[in-house]
């Protein structure tokens, strides 16, 4: 991170910490600096110098030391908590995302990434709940990530890839294949994106992938980039978006009549959903599956084990 990035971000924090002791900006910047030179450190005019940052600490009632070090800590609880309001969205779980807002989860964000996740899982809540149009969705998609400008980078942010990638989930986004091929690109150069390492982000990009090419019927690329999620997945022993990857193996499967690995995918899917246990997800892909293969779930998987330990006796 820049120093300008850090020093607009730990300005937001001390914003935060002011307004949770009930402080005004007035306040807190009381015979230390003025208020206007405090929104320049806000918005990165200036950045915001050690002494500052050592009078705001200890006007808040803090060692500055101590504060840096929950500056970072409160930076990864932002982080998890931004994780777990989009999971909440994209799962369908759409009451308990607005309920997240509601309580102020997000009144201040203060790192400038989870910002930009934040206000594209607003975008998804509202197109979800038809608030806004699909139309509204891209356009605001667009206009967050800069996508003309984005588009001619070579290294791209998790950030940027992720919201990049989201416009591939649109039915009448019309620059799919673009967004396709810069993608195919950096998961093969993963090194050209800014991750921090982050596992999460590269199986996002794989899920978009995949699901594109399932629309149009490239089944030997889904199950190919199926299987790289994965192998991602449990490698980093992560049961994210590892229910997908193997209901796209079954689909994949399924179209070029491969029963074998068909059915073999569909029992991991099942495997997969019920150690998660989260009700709405198992209640949204037992609708998927039976209406995509025309079977009762549950017999499916009881006929499955049942022919297994039948094969294994003989």
């Amino acid at each position: 991170m820049d120093n300008m990035s850090y020093s607009i971000e730990l300005t937001r924090y001390f914003d935060m910490l002011r307004y949770s002791r009930f402080m005004t900006q007035a306040d807190l910047v009381d015979g230390i600096i003025s208020l206007r030179q405090f929104r320049r450190y806000l918005n990165g005019t200036y950045r915001i110098p050690q002494y500052v940052i050592n009078e705001f600490s200890y006007k808040l009632g803090f060692k500055p030391a101590y504060l840096i070090l929950e500056f970072e800590s409160a930076r990864i609880k932002e982080t998890q908590s931004l994780n777990e309001f989009h999971n909440h969205i994209v799962n369908g779980n759409y009451a308990f995302a607005q309920s997240m807002l509601q309580e102020g989860y997000f009144k201040f964000v203060f790192d400038q990434n989870n910002e930009k996740i934040f206000k594209y899982s607003l975008i998804l809540l509202n197109y979800y709940t038809k608030k806004i149009t699909e139309s509204d969705a891209i356009y605001q998609t667009k206009k967050l990530v800069n996508y003309e400008k984005v588009l001619k980078n070579t290294v791209f942010s998790s950030t940027e890839m992720i919201i990049l990638t989201s416009l591939m989930s649109y039915p009448h986004f019309d620059e799919k294949d673009k967004v396709a091929k810069l993608i195919e690109f950096h998961i093969d150069n993963p090194n050209l994106i800014i991750s921090g390492h982050n596992s999460k982000m590269l199986l996002l990009c794989i899920h978009q992938l995949t699901e594109f090419y399932g629309i149009n019927q490239n089944y030997d690329s889904v199950i190919n980039y199926s299987k790289r999620g994965v192998d991602i997945a449990l490698k980093t022993k992560s049961n994210y978006l590892l229910v997908d990857f193997y209901y796209f193996l079954s689909l994949a499967y399924f179209a070029i009549n491969d029963l074998e690995n068909y059915q073999s995918s569909l029992f991991k899917c099942y495997g997969i959903l019920y150690a998660e246990s989260n009700p709405s997800k198992i209640k949204k892909y037992y609708q998927l599956i039976e209406d995509d293969f025309n079977i009762d779930f549950d017999k499916f998987i009881t006929s499955y084990i049942n022919q297994k330990n039948k094969n294994h006796i003989d």
